[in-house]
């Protein structure tokens, strides 16, 4: 081997030592940097893949009695989740059926008197007419002198009878109307209600309010829903998107419309801040590090630009565009590098032809060098 192909090989072997030593430095020094600054630098926040999210519940305490759906599963607007049993639903509705059943009664009762008073009104009327007619008669014989004292103070108490009677018998009807009027009024609203409650209940059917998909929790029959507390199950729908929990020690701002990349399990895809939110909150508590005090940060709304990536209630990791430019991740760029390679290839004979070539003399070339090193 000649003189200047050894002094070639030190000089390159130096570089190389040279640049494998800034390199290493480089990068510890960043790792450090990274580590120690806690965030700070470069944006670095966890978070979770979601959907508008609707629950599957009740207002009222029940029973599941089956279910008709099983986590993942496409559900649409109106189609039958579960069925469920509620005593106290059907105590209601049988105390609104009692009640029901004594207004009824008690109008069926009143319009049956104000049937007899409407017919006793004019009798009492021709009687405290006639009655009247009757004493002023007297009252004129008593002038004449052909009435006695006595007779006159008979007519007259009867007189007063016949005109309470009409007027009693006027003010019952009155009454009755009043009365009549207030239970059916009654009875409208009882059966109203009854009729809204039959419909809320529905013999005990729920339904999906949206289309979407079933979430992971779902109630197994034979457990009790209470108002408020559980629910059947819950419905994603709509678009995914991610929700961020950013760090309060990183240093800068974010904006809305900023690039980031949203990564998580060797799959990366951008996606842009669609919001920043008024809230604070932390990661939930089977998504935090064990080993790590739970920190709350401001919750930003993230939107992807392919949606369907991730699963739904997936975490994922909030990184900066500084090292992918937000394109797709290393891996996927790897991938489409050889889709390309193999495409062309197969493509082109003459490519291909040209490729072998080059093969061959990379490897007669190290195969002269082998046996120097």
């Amino acid at each position: 081997m000649s003189a200047e192909l050894k002094a070639s090989r030190v000089g390159w072997g130096k570089l190389f030592r040279v640049f494998l030593v800034g390199t290493t430095v480089i990068g510890g020094g960043a790792a450090g940097t990274y580590y120690y600054s806690n965030g700070g630098l470069v944006l670095s926040a966890d978070g979770l893949v979601t959907r508008d999210r609707v629950y599957v519940a009740t207002p009222y305490d029940a029973r599941v009695r089956e279910v008709f759906v099983r986590p993942g599963d496409s559900v649409f607007a109106g189609q039958k989740v579960a069925v469920v049993d509620s005593p106290s639903i059907s105590k209601s509705l049988a105390e609104f059926s009692v009640e029901r059943a004594k207004i009824s009664s008690r109008i069926a009762q009143l319009e049956a008197r104000k049937a007899i008073v409407a017919a006793m009104v004019p009798i009492a009327q021709v009687g405290a007419k006639q009655a009247n007619e009757f004493m002023a008669d007297l009252n004129k014989a008593k002038i004449s002198g052909l009435a006695l004292n006595r007779s006159l103070h008979e007519v007259t108490a009867a007189s007063f009878t016949a005109t309470e009677r009409l007027m009693t018998i006027t003010s019952e009807k009155t009454s009755l109307d009043t009365e009549l009027a207030s239970n059916r009024a009654a009875l409208a609203e009882i059966t109203a209600a009854s009729e809204n409650l039959r419909k809320v209940y529905a013999e005990g059917v729920l339904t999906a309010p949206v289309s979407g998909v079933i979430g992971s929790a779902i109630a197994n029959p034979g457990e009790v829903l209470t108002p408020g507390s559980n629910r059947l199950a819950s419905i994603y729908t709509g678009t995914s998107f991610v929700l961020a929990y950013m760090p309060e020690s990183y240093l800068f701002d974010v904006s809305e419309g900023q690039p980031v990349q949203v990564s998580a399990h060797h799959q990366s895809v951008p996606g842009q801040i669609a919001r920043i939110l008024p809230v604070t909150d932390a990661l939930p508590p089977e998504f935090q590090p064990p080993n790590k005090a739970r920190d709350r940060g401001q919750v930003v709304k993230i939107s992807l630009n392919d949606a369907n990536r991730f699963a739904v209630e997936q975490k994922i990791r909030v990184s900066s565009c500084i090292v992918t430019g937000c394109k797709d991740s290393y891996v996927e760029q790897a991938k489409s590098r050889v889709i390309v390679t193999l495409s062309n290839l197969f493509s082109s004979p003459a490519q291909a032809q040209r490729i072998d070539r080059e093969a061959r003399v990379t490897k007669k070339g190290a195969m002269r060098v082998g046996p120097d090193l």
